[in-house]
């Protein structure tokens, strides 16, 4: 989303896909963060 990888655009199809490479982008650690603490807040206002 905020740094797509893991893939080729021809000719307006995506080819040649790395799912693994698209997980892993730059971004990812800041996704992953985000997400875990939002979880956290989440559960903690549900408890």
């Amino acid at each position: 989303m905020n740094a797509p990888t893991g893939f080729k655009l021809v000719d307006g199809k995506f080819t040649d896909i790395d799912p693994i490479a698209a997980m892993l982008n730059p971004a990812s650690f800041h996704e992953v963060r985000h997400m875990t603490l939002a979880a956290f807040v989440a559960t903690g206002f549900a408890s």
